[in-house]
């Protein structure tokens, strides 16, 4: 098969989540052109569920809780199982499939051996329900109507085949276009995105629900190639790229995901909807949720990956997004699966430390850096041993042990000179610079941003350095303004 078809099959896959909003806006803007009682109806309706979807999105507490819900749903279950051999159908079929073989058997339940006569497979109303009633933006009339319901040809949002048009397309793509333009503005979308993906990435329930759906991707590929009307090549060609790219079944696992999510919302009570939106939901992840995640990427990726993710990439991401107890989890994890790795161990006790700086914990965290600074000193990895020494000497000085704290900090000071790599004495003074602005000491700010500058004056952050130096130029003017650069490098957390 070409690469063009190759591409295209990738492009359906990614952009399956854009025509779901598509058809959904279509069906907004055809109910509120309505106007009246139903087009406020219609507003509100719309506005919760976008709202629900966006912080759903922002908050890992809350996706994560929903994700929960949705995997304790054995309708929902049903309803995923049936959205994939929909998705599968609908990429390989040679010709607008019809209604009852896009969904299978799998929407109705086992037959009774005690009736005589038993139901039907397929019955109208079941396929109508789950055409017009569950999942009216995935579904999609794709020929003329038929008397037999179960005999429409139909498509879904999963498939090649163009949306139909409607009155409200144009409308509604505008919308869309400019929502999206919108949200892309921000600089810093990218990166919240990648973040709170590493976290949903390393919590077991999605892992374990992932590994299923891949198995039920494989079976349902299987059963479908012995069916007529379907492309076998297409089915192979799905199979191989789903083994080549396992971000590919990933992206498709995550669209159904999100549309079982609006499912899932959309039946609960208005109360309940009501505190979705509004109440604070934590991500409790604990050192078990760590640990069985560990074992699950290492099945598929390997142990040290397993560890290599959890540390730089899910503990990362929850330091940065301000959940330092929750990644605080994932090292005390590590300390228990490398207990005779001491650079996996000397890492652990550092970002411990400072997980519980991030907490206030101030004792707790210099404790925890000590244990990190001789393991570090006996790797020979001076640059880290520095980093945990500072942590050590502002723990210190947020304890009220002023005269001690400052004895750390001129320590690290004094035996700068022994890094041989220009980056990272770089990296040194500006981490010297960062503790000695939280704990207020603006003049060893001032001298430590100086130094990153005369060591290297071309640095990366010099714009950043810059504007923080003039910030302190002008602190007496502003009455101690602390606002600062942010850090380039406080330790393994994100060195």
């Amino acid at each position: 098969m070409s690469d063009e078809a190759r591409d295209r099959i990738r492009r359906t896959i990614y952009t399956v989540f854009d025509r779901w909003g598509q058809r959904s806006m279509e069906t907004f803007m055809q109910k509120f052109q309505r106007g009246g009682a139903a087009a406020s109806e219609a507003y509100r309706v719309e506005w919760i569920e976008q709202a629900f979807l966006e912080r759903r999105a922002k908050h890992p507490g809350l996706a994560r809780y929903v994700l929960k819900q949705t995997l304790k749903s054995k309708v929902l279950r049903k309803h995923r199982t049936t959205l994939l051999r929909s998705a599968l159908t609908s990429i390989a079929a040679e010709d607008s499939p019809a209604v009852k073989e896009l969904v299978g058997k799998l929407v109705d339940g086992p037959r009774d051996p005690r009736q005589v006569s038993s139901p039907p497979a397929y019955t109208r109303r079941t396929l109508q329900r789950l055409r017009k009633e569950e999942y009216p933006e995935v579904f999609f009339d794709h020929g003329p109507a038929d008397n037999d319901g179960r005999l429409e040809k139909v498509s879904t949002i999963f498939g090649p085949f163009s949306l139909p048009r409607q009155e409200a397309t144009e409308d509604a793509a505008a919308y869309l276009s400019s929502d999206r333009a919108k949200v892309l503005s921000d600089p810093t979308f990218g990166e919240q995105i990648s973040h709170r993906g590493s976290i949903r990435d390393a919590e077991p329930e999605y892992l374990e629900a992932l590994r299923e759906f891949r198995t039920d991707c494989d079976r349902l590929i299987g059963q479908l190639l012995g069916r007529p009307k379907m492309s076998k090549e297409t089915l192979r060609l799905l199979h191989e790229e789903f083994q080549a790219y396992p971000e590919l079944i990933q992206v498709l696992f995550n669209h159904i995901l999100s549309i079982l999510a609006v499912k899932w919302f959309r039946g609960r009570r208005e109360a309940d909807k009501a505190r979705l939106l509004e109440d604070e939901f934590q991500l409790h992840y604990t050192k078990k949720d760590a640990l069985r995640a560990h074992v699950l990427i290492a099945k598929t990726f390997g142990p040290k990956v397993a560890t290599v993710f959890l540390t730089n990439m899910a503990s990362f991401a929850m330091h940065v997004l301000g959940l330092p107890e929750d990644g605080m989890h994932i090292h005390e994890a590590i300390l228990e699966l490398h207990t005779g790795e001491t650079a996996a161990q000397a890492a652990a006790w550092d970002n411990i430390g400072i997980c519980l700086r991030d907490l206030g914990e101030y004792t707790k965290a210099m404790k925890a850096m000590e244990k990190a600074t001789p393991l570090y000193r006996q790797l020979g990895d001076t640059y880290h041993e520095f980093i945990a020494e500072r942590n050590i000497g502002e723990a210190l000085i947020r304890i009220g042990r002023t005269e001690d704290g400052f004895a750390c900090f001129e320590r690290v000071q004094a035996r700068i000179l022994e890094l041989k790599d220009g980056e990272k004495r770089v990296g040194v003074w500006l981490n010297l610079a960062t503790g000695a602005r939280r704990c207020g000491l603006f003049d060893l700010e001032y001298d430590s941003l100086m130094k990153a500058i005369e060591e290297d004056p071309d640095t990366d952050l010099l714009v950043a350095v810059q504007n923080r130096l003039l910030e302190l130029n002008l602190r007496p003017l502003k009455q101690e303004n602390t606002r600062g650069m942010s850090p380039r490098d406080e330790g393994s957390q994100s060195g």
